[in-house]
């Protein structure tokens, strides 16, 4: 036989190549020369259950079909006589690949790993792979090691994927951050700090937002607060470079049984994404959608928030109204009322400050919020500007367009509702007299 020329009669007549091939027999539980150019093969050594199925030579396309029918794993068998045929075997050679591993089957019923490693011994003259040696051998415990450890990897990826967060535990004994776990989606990061207490709170004013310093420190050190979690501004993976992202805090105290704290356990859940998408919705429930001003309930919560702060400087509310709109839809149709709404919202946002707050709060009614403003003349001028203008959006003397203003002063703590319903008395006042102006709230005329 082809093979027995090259080097087994080397085996038959040669005790220093049987005392090898038994010294061998320690590390691998089979030896196979495979002749891939004639598909004979020879086993000088085999394991016993080998031979329950085959003689130890004889052809290598059959001695592969009846140990992957006999003795592969049903999910592994495929795989084993794809890389086990001599395209295959001469494919990943050349490409560097001389191993492969799969799942043979025990009597009881079980498997075992098993590893099958290829070397080349003879090519032809284009390089080819003809003559390999392939010894196979138990790799069970090496092989359930390492998919243990790839599942643990998959587990922890898929915990990072599922909780991006970040994880401190703080020891009330030592006075020290002893862990500091970061997870990311996209890597496995863990630092171990072991940091004194001093030298992490001032640390962490590097990565929680000035606005959100204090309030997370009051919640992190408050054992008997009620609340579940807090959200606050942090850097994302504690990067000095990055900027402040949206974290939902939670912070567990843990406590000996006589009930002396112990540990306090934070996490910092991502929520940047989810937390900015909130934002937006809310920041568009503000608006009126037509007009791009505050809608009506933004727009007297936001008097509400700036009367609250009390500066003590005096504000200004002003209420207007468009004059005989509804005839304007009857004649002109409400396409061109629409675009009388548009337009008038235009005119108030090119009238007033950038700060002032201005809102449609009703159908072609509008108001206006000036802060720290206790000119009368320059808010005259102001409003009659915005009558005169209104007023040119249609040129029709007889079926035109107008504006009424009520204005009003807050001064002296004077609340909201008491502003609106002055400016609307004001309003309604001017709307007695011919509209088409404007009137100051006056206590006098209101008591009259």
């Amino acid at each position: 036989m082809p093979y027995e020329r090259d080097f087994l009669s080397l085996y038959d007549s040669n005790d220093m190549i049987d005392s090898i091939f038994m010294a061998i027999a320690w590390y691998f539980d089979s030896i196979l020369y495979i002749d891939l150019e004639h598909d004979v093969f020879y086993a000088p050594i085999y394991t016993e259950k080998i031979s329950r199925y085959c003689n130890n030579k004889g052809k290598y396309s059959e001695l592969v079909s009846v140990l992957t029918r006999n003795m592969v794993f049903q999910d592994d068998c495929e795989y084993c006589n794809m890389m086990l045929s001599p395209v295959n075997i001469r494919k990943n050679a050349s490409m560097g690949i001389h191993e492969f591993d799969y799942r043979c089957l025990m009597s009881n019923g079980e498997y075992r790993w098993v590893r099958n490693k290829f070397f080349v011994h003879k090519t032809d003259k284009n390089g080819m792979p003809v003559l390999i040696v392939m010894f196979t051998f138990d790799v069970h415990e090496e092989k359930i090691k390492n998919i243990k450890r790839e599942y643990e990897r998959f587990y922890f990826n898929m915990l990072a994927e599922m909780n991006k967060s970040i994880i401190t535990t703080y020891n009330m004994h030592t006075k020290i951050a002893e862990s500091f776990k970061i997870i990311s989606m996209h890597s496995n990061q863990q630092n171990i700090l072991s940091k004194k207490w001093n030298d992490i709170h001032n640390e962490w004013k590097k990565y929680i937002h000035p606005d959100y310093y204090e309030k997370f420190f009051q919640f992190f050190l408050n054992e008997s607060n009620t609340e579940n979690d807090i959200t606050i501004l942090c850097k994302p993976v504690f990067d000095d470079g990055s900027e402040f992202q949206w974290y939902r805090v939670r912070v567990k105290f843990l406590k000996y049984n006589d009930g002396v704290l112990h540990r306090i356990v934070t996490t910092f859940e991502d929520i940047d994404k989810e937390k900015r998408e909130v934002l937006v919705a809310h920041e568009k429930l503000k608006w009126d959608a037509f007009t791009e001003l505050y809608n009506k309930q933004s727009f007297e919560a936001e008097i509400f928030r700036l009367l609250a702060k009390n500066n003590g400087g005096t504000d200004i509310l002003i209420l207007f109204d468009l004059d005989h709109f509804k005839d304007v839809n009857d004649t002109y149709g409400h396409r061109e009322g629409d675009r009388i709404i548009r337009e008038s919202a235009g005119i108030l946002k090119n009238s007033f400050r950038g700060g002032d707050l201005i809102g449609r709060i009703g159908g072609d009614e509008f108001g206006v919020f000036c802060r720290n403003c206790s000119d009368p003349k320059l808010i005259s001028e102001r409003v009659r500007h915005v009558c005169e203008q209104i007023s040119r959006l249609i040129p029709s003397e007889e079926k035109g367009i107008s504006c009424s203003a009520g204005i009003t002063f807050g001064m002296r703590g004077k609340t909201f509702e008491k502003m609106y319903a002055e400016a609307d008395e004001a309003l309604y006042r001017q709307k007695r007299r011919g509209r088409n102006g404007y009137a100051f709230y006056e206590e006098d005329s209101a008591r009259a």
